[in-house]
């Protein structure tokens, strides 16, 4: 409908009522044929592109509107997939761990700073026992247990006692355990140091160690989950990261 012209003289006083009769069911009606002729098809979106406005057909579902910058036409594009942490390349993902007496992780590459090992929720078929973690320099064929090889000290002063990156107090029947190991260094040519803290679900008691393994001067590129006594594990998950 076109828009019916008017002088000054006939300027209405209510001017929201003459926007209200008069020019929006011009907006609505003859604005709305002109856009229609450019597209016309739902979820169609207007641009101003190089040579005159222009329609931008819908993107495929879930794809989002996307700038160009200045002098391009926008597009849709899909959403990028999110981006691991910088720097920590996951080495184990979260793993159960098997009705077993011992988890091993073997083939730990040396190019990493440090690495960091998480144990959670790890329980055992038999009360009164403790997770340890070993290491091994020839890729998993032995594991040391050498109790003197691990020269670490706990948070209550004295040296630990068991060959094991970590060590806590024995748990119940029902006892969890969480833990998290740091190695750094842990290559050829050093003794890897470690710090380690590992918790009992039973106890508000944070068990802290720190030490250097002196077995070897080889990079370590296996380590062995296990209890320090028999037992299989029957809950719990372990993970290991590198870290740039």
């Amino acid at each position: 409908m076109p828009l019916e012209p008017y002088d000054d003289a006939e300027l209405p006083e209510d001017f929201q009522a003459w926007i209200a009769t008069r020019l929006l069911p011009y907006v609505n009606s003859d604005l709305g044929v002109y856009l229609d002729e450019i597209g016309s098809t739902r979820g169609s979106i207007l641009y101003r592109g190089a040579s005159g406005w222009a329609i931008l057909a819908p993107g495929t579902a879930a794809y989002v509107l996307t700038s160009n910058g200045a002098g391009a036409d926008p597009s849709y594009a899909v959403i990028p997939a999110a981006s691991p942490s910088p720097g920590i390349t996951t080495i184990l993902a979260p793993t159960s761990l098997p009705a077993a007496a011992t988890y091993d992780i073997t083939g730990i590459a040396e190019t990493y700073a440090y690495l960091v090992l998480r144990l959670d929720g790890v329980s055992s078929t038999v009360a009164t026992r403790q997770p340890l973690v070993r290491v091994s320099t020839d890729n998993g064929a032995s594991f040391d247990a050498t109790v003197g090889n691990y020269e670490g000290n706990s948070s209550g002063g004295g040296a630990t006692t068991l060959a094991s990156l970590i060590e806590s107090a024995n748990g119940a029947a029902a006892d969890t355990f969480n833990a998290q190991v740091i190695l750094r260094p842990y290559h050829t040519g050093v003794n890897a140091m470690y710090h380690a803290g590992i918790r009992l679900s039973s106890s508000a008691t944070n068990h802290i160690t720190f030490g250097t393994y002196i077995g070897s001067t080889d990079n370590i590129d296996a380590l062995r989950i296990l209890w320090n006594g028999s037992g299989n594990f029957d809950a719990g998950t372990v993970a290991l990261y590198g870290v740039a």
